[in-house]
């Protein structure tokens, strides 16, 4: 009999925020996550700026992989919003 008996552990995921306009940086910025599986993600996006912060506002974010040059509000801008939240 394990030590742990019937202990269910539970998965940690790790969530994402990728913010850029684009498709395809948005795959180039996946696509090696995805392959290297070294947790399982879950992936956001947000096309622009407020997107993301609207998002970022309501998920517990882990990591945040943002375009300096995104829509509506800067990458710089979003980050400085971000910090100010906690």
């Amino acid at each position: 009999m394990s030590i742990l008996g019937n202990l269910k552990i539970r998965k940690c995921v790790m969530k994402i925020l990728i913010v850029n306009y684009s498709q395809v940086m948005k795959r180039l910025y996946k696509n090696p996550l995805i392959e290297n599986k070294i947790k399982d993600e879950e992936f956001l996006e947000g096309e622009d700026g407020e997107k993301a912060l609207e998002i970022a506002k309501k998920e517990n974010i882990d990591i945040f992989l943002v375009d300096w040059s995104v829509p509506k509000l800067d990458g710089f801008e979003f980050v400085k919003q971000i910090r100010s939240m906690d």
